[in-house]
């Protein structure tokens, strides 16, 4: 995946010599961290070509309910119920608090499996987090999951005044609560965000990290109270730091 083509992948692999030996393909769609969502066209050209190649899906779908026009779903799709699951996690799916267990839905082959995974060393999970979780689905989208969304936006609002002043380039998408900003002239993404770091105490993640096409780009959280960035913004005009030199005291 790269910019060039615009963070999708390319499924080509799955009817190769490589595609007929793997027999799981692991997805991420909402991606983390660009935000890239496959369509319901592509989705459905891979359900057929990983059926074909005996291949079994897994989509990591924990930020489909994150952005206000849902994303499609792998079970979605013509065939995609048969050849493969989708992982969710009930924290971004509900907007609960960081609660530490999720539910996967899919083909049965692949739940069982799961099971008996589990069966090995049994996690318990407290009542009140099943109760939570069980009252969240029932009022979806439920109050909290709408101010999740809320302050997502909000602070996507403040990150691109910051992205103004740093001289960033918005990339990506808005599907994740994340904002990836591409550094003029592609500079080391290392360095970038030691000169945040250390010229005004903002934390940002160096998209090297995510691989070589992230070089050149830095990863935003946005799950962060709003007036964060207000305080990012204050100390960035206080001293009136650009990537590559620092001016002030």
């Amino acid at each position: 995946m790269s910019s060039k083509s615009d963070w999708m992948p390319d499924f080509s692999t799955v009817s190769s010599p490589i595609g007929r030996i793997a027999r799981l393909l692991f997805l991420n769609s909402p991606h983390n961290p660009t935000g890239a969502v496959l369509a319901e066209k592509e989705l459905n050209q891979l359900a057929v070509a990983a059926s074909k190649s005996n291949v079994m899906i897994i989509n990591d779908a924990a930020y489909q309910s994150l952005s206000d026009v849902k994303p499609p779903s792998l079970l979605s799709v013509k065939g995609g119920a048969k050849i493969g699951a989708e992982v969710y996690s009930f924290s971004y799916a509900f907007g609960l608090p960081a609660l530490p267990f999720g539910f996967v839905a899919g083909h049965s082959e692949i739940i069982n499996g799961l099971n008996q995974i589990a069966s090995l060393s049994p996690q318990p999970v407290l009542n009140i987090f099943c109760e939570m979780a069980l009252e969240s689905m029932r009022k979806f989208p439920n109050q909290p999951l709408k101010s999740m969304r809320r302050r997502i936006s909000d602070n996507r609002a403040q990150a691109t005044k910051l992205f103004d002043m740093l001289e960033l380039e918005p990339s990506g998408y808005n599907t994740v609560p994340f904002m990836w900003g591409k550094i003029a002239g592609r500079r080391s993404s290392v360095m970038a965000a030691r000169i945040l770091y250390h010229g005004a105490k903002i934390v940002a993640l160096p998209g090297s990290e995510f691989g070589e096409s992230g070089e050149g780009y830095l990863r935003f959280s946005l799950t962060a109270p709003p007036e964060t960035y207000d305080k990012a913004i204050a100390r960035i005009k206080k001293r009136r730091l650009l990537f590559g030199r620092t001016e002030g005291r």
